[in-house]
């Protein structure tokens, strides 16, 4: 005798995301990597795996929500992370980006879409490497929704 009559009830599924760049790397030259999922946000993130001195390093982060983004953004990426690129570049632009000092804060408006995608590039400087660990934070309306290692891709 079945537990539970009739026909399981089904998670709602999130929207078809813009394909990401295939040249893109994702970690261990994977594809994107789903970090997170709860709170009704859904976080990819695709990162430069190894990226050799001298080498282009590109950051592709991706957030989902089927009821929508509906508050502002605050990306906090880790500070030596990010410094090991170089000078890098945000697209799109942060509406304003500060430090401080451990972390380097981007914020976005509300983007009032389903998903919002932010990349980020920059080139590892001759004689350096990525750093071994670095860690993304992600806050929407200021409510914490995710906590990601930027090495591995898993949820902290």
């Amino acid at each position: 005798m079945d537990m539970f009559p009739g026909a399981p009830a089904q998670e709602p599924e999130l929207p078809d995301s813009t394909p990401l760049d295939p040249d893109l790397p994702g970690i261990d030259g994977l594809g994107g990597i789903e970090a997170i999922w709860g709170s009704s946000y859904a976080v990819t993130v695709h990162t430069p795996g190894s990226a050799f001195p001298g080498g282009a390093a590109a950051l592709a982060i991706e957030i989902r929500s089927v009821a929508g983004i509906n508050e502002p953004l605050t990306l906090c990426i880790d500070l030596g992370y990010l410094d090991s690129w170089g000078t890098i570049s945000v697209s799109p632009a942060a509406q304003a980006e500060s430090s401080d000092g451990m972390y380097k804060i981007l914020d976005f408006p509300a983007p009032h879409a389903p998903e919002f995608r932010i990349d980020i590039s920059g080139t590892v400087p001759g004689g350096d490497a990525l750093p071994g660990t670095g860690d993304l934070n992600v806050y929407v309306g200021g409510i914490h929704v995710a906590s990601i290692d930027l090495r591995t891709g898993r949820a902290m």
